[in-house]
């Protein structure tokens, strides 16, 4: 059986994929690889020099309807801690976590992007809803109330060791309430709820879901799946999908976990295999013949699957044809206003050659969506970055500057993350400068992701005025700061010396004066002239970057397009 490395846990599926791509945790795990001595403290600290605990960054993004989905980024010590005691244990844990009869989300040691990727990925997913609905009248769809916020962090022992025997013995003779320790010590000892963002956690989840099912399976289990925390059951009859769902309420129960009942459904079959919205828009006929069937949450561009053409591009649409897409997306959009139709849409073109004739229609259509359905921000860069680097279109940037700074002025004060985050990273990439009035708002963000991205701003020049970011400097003068919710910026400041004389010594904690001294950096500037660099030697060649994503999976509609990023294209 084969256990992850140490270096690989530390480095793949550590930070959320939801972050622009110049946060990395690549140096964090190779401080950790075979060879290395890092100080004693990241083991024990006995003489009190590091805090017991501490507190995540958090990182809220957008998704349709003005929701939010808020994750987290852990402390370095404290999560290093959870990953030792994970490893160490990796033997016991893993045979839990496959334990589920229906779960399509068992964990798989990866060599991706992630640590670990789902034994069903999302092409395979259609397949398997036939296949349970071959056998079924009805079907029963529900979810977990807010599954990773309502984790009971004692019920992980629970799941590792049985209710019972955990709740005689509460010491760490238990290695299950070793990790509940490590989990509540990176959440300021907070006992409800695990960190979304993290591979760890989808493994503690598929191994507390195992157990649940495990407790109702009497060899009868219905047939059916479950992806992460999506259930989705067949019955014959009425009668026996409302019976199960109130076993399955109470076993829940039993881990402090609830039915959504705002997602409850029964359905009489037959049922659509794939949304009729995903099926019109993947089905499109732009000329080029359908899109391979591919998830929403798939958005990675695989060359493998584009159209025969010489230098790898689908071909390029009419514009007539192209005009009738985004009138059936839009459209489509107002008649699933809970579905994310606009970024899949723009998933769908960016799989397509963009001409002259076309770009003008496509970059209205991106603006329109950057600052309308902030959940399409990230794909809205993908193409832009496409269009001028691969297509050789020229990109409006005064309107993309204009774009870009409304959508920092009115987020930044909602504290919207993800908003503010992929608005600054598109500046750095196309050079945009910051208004005044985005500056202003800026000043005041309490936001670790956010306020790195300002500051590499500051660094290239593309700030207004003086650079001064008031209430972060005060809040990096508190004693702790790097054990505090804003943990990241504190550390890079100090790193960079961002913010002057507020930053704090690095040399006087032995945890992240080994961080520094080893050259681990979270966030790394420079990404953006890296991927602009990559993308005009594709440019060159005339074809588009080479992929292996067939170990890439995301288990979220928070996937990104990193086809940009992910693969040198020299």
């Amino acid at each position: 059986m084969a256990t992850p490395k140490l270096e690989r846990l530390l480095a793949a599926g550590y930070f959320p994929e939801v972050l622009p791509p110049c946060f990395h945790t690549e140096s964090f795990g190779e401080a950790f690889a075979q060879g290395q001595t890092p100080p004693s403290e990241f083991e024990l600290d006995p003489t009190g020099k590091v805090p017991k605990q501490s507190k995540c960054v958090r990182y809220n993004q957008a998704r349709v309807r003005g929701y939010r989905r808020e994750f987290a980024i852990p402390n370095p010590v404290h999560f290093y801690r959870l990953v030792k005691c994970f490893r160490a244990n990796w033997s016991a844990i893993e045979p839990l976590a496959q334990i589920s009869p229906i779960s399509l989300t068992k964990p798989l040691i990866s060599h991706g992007r992630h640590c670990f990727r789902p034994a069903i990925d999302f092409k395979g997913r259609p397949a398997e809803r036939a296949r349970v609905r071959s056998t079924a009248r009805y079907i029963l769809r529900t979810d977990i109330a807010r599954f990773f916020p309502s984790v009971y962090t004692h019920s992980i022992a629970w799941a590792l060791h049985g209710k019972a025997a955990a709740k005689r013995d509460r010491t760490h003779r238990l290695f299950g309430n070793e990790l509940d320790t490590h989990f509540r010590n990176l959440q300021d000892k907070q006992s409800v709820g695990i960190p979304i963002g993290q591979d760890i956690s989808r493994v503690i989840a598929e191994v507390i879901l195992g157990q649940v099912e495990r407790s109702l399976d009497q060899g009868n289990f219905p047939n059916g799946l479950r992806c992460i925390d999506d259930y989705e059951l067949g019955f014959l009859t009425r009668g026996e999908a409302e019976s199960f769902r109130y076993m399955l309420e109470r076993a829940l129960g039993k881990f402090e976990l609830a039915l959504n009942p705002l997602k409850t459904r029964l359905l009489s079959l037959p049922q659509l295999l794939l949304d009729r919205w995903d099926s019109e828009l993947r089905n499109f006929d732009f000329g080029e013949g359908p899109l391979e069937s591919r998830h929403l949450d798939e958005v990675e561009i695989d060359p493998e699957i584009e159209a025969d053409t010489p230098d790898g591009f689908r071909t390029a649409p009419d514009p007539e044809r192209l005009l009738l897409f985004l009138n059936k997306a839009i459209a489509l959009q107002l008649e699933f206003p809970d579905e994310a139709v606009l970024r899949f849409s723009l998933v769908r073109l960016a799989h397509l050659r963009m001409t002259t004739e076309c770009w003008g229609l496509l970059q209205n259509y991106l603006f329109q969506c950057a600052l309308n359905q902030p959940e399409t921000l990230r794909v809205v860069v993908s193409n832009l970055l496409r269009a001028r680097f691969l297509d050789g279109q020229t990109v409006d940037r005064i309107r993309l500057k204009h774009t870009l700074n409304t959508i920092v002025e009115t987020a930044a004060p909602l504290g919207h993350s993800s908003d503010v985050a992929w608005a600054l990273w598109t500046m750095l990439l196309f050079r945009c400068r910051l208004s005044r009035a985005a500056a202003n708002e800026l000043k005041h963000l309490q936001d670790s992701v956010g306020s790195c991205l300002a500051c590499e701003l500051n660094e290239r020049g593309l700030w207004p005025g003086k650079f001064d970011l008031p209430e972060l400097r005060a809040a990096l003068l508190v004693p702790g700061s790097l054990y505090d919710d804003q943990w990241l910026i504190a550390y890079e400041a100090a790193r960079r010396g961002w913010l002057g004389r507020s930053s704090r010594d690095l040399s006087t904690d032995p945890c992240f004066k080994y961080l520094d001294s080893s050259d681990v950096s979270f966030f790394v500037p420079g990404t953006a002239a890296e991927v602009k660099r990559r993308l005009k030697a594709a440019m060159k060649r005339k074809r588009a970057p080479d992929l292996d994503d067939s170990d890439d999976e995301s288990d979220s509609e928070d996937a990104y397009d990193l086809w940009w990023l992910r693969n040198d294209a020299d």
